[in-house]
C-alpha cells in the first residue's frame, strides 16, 4: 500500500480496488481494529474508513508516536522550542510521484535533501 501512496495513487477507484484486494484477505476477517502503523497511511485512513463501513476501529499511530518522538526529544534536552525549523528534509529516495506526496502532507513544496543510507 505505501508504494501505491507514494506513486500518487489514493482516493481515486485504483487505489479503491487496491485496498479491497488487501483488506479483504482472510487472515483480516472478523477483526476488531487495524492499527495504521506506516507514514503514508493518513492518506488513505478515510479509504479504509469506508471499506470497514464503522465495523472496524482503524488506528491511526501517527498522533501517538510524533507525541511520544516529541517526549523524548524534552527529556533529552532536544526539543527545538522555536516556532520554526530549519526546513531541511532528507529522504533515502527522491522521485516525481514522492514530491507530489509531500506536497500533500506538508500543504506546500518542500525541499527534499537525497540521502542514500542504503549505499555505500
Amino acid at each position: 500500500l505505501a508504494s501505491m501512496i507514494e506513486e500518487g495513487f489514493y482516493n481515486n477507484n485504483i487505489s479503491h480496488s487496491i485496498i479491497e484486494a488487501y483488506l479483504s484477505e482472510p487472515i483480516l476477517d472478523n477483526i476488531d481494529a487495524l492499527v495504521l502503523a506506516c507514514t503514508h497511511y493518513p492518506l488513505i485512513a478515510n479509504e479504509i474508513d469506508a471499506y470497514y463501513q464503522g465495523k472496524v476501529k482503524v488506528l491511526d499511530s501517527t498522533g501517538p508516536v510524533a507525541h511520544q518522538v516529541r517526549a523524548l526529544l524534552q527529556e533529552n534536552d532536544l526539543l527545538n522550542d522555536q516556532a520554526e525549523g530549519s526546513g531541511k528534509f532528507f529522504a533515502t529516495d527522491i522521485t516525481g510521484s514522492f514530491l507530489k506526496t509531500t506536497k500533500v502532507f506538508f500543504g506546500e513544496k518542500v525541499s527534499l535533501e537525497s540521502c542514500p543510507i542504503w549505499e555505500s
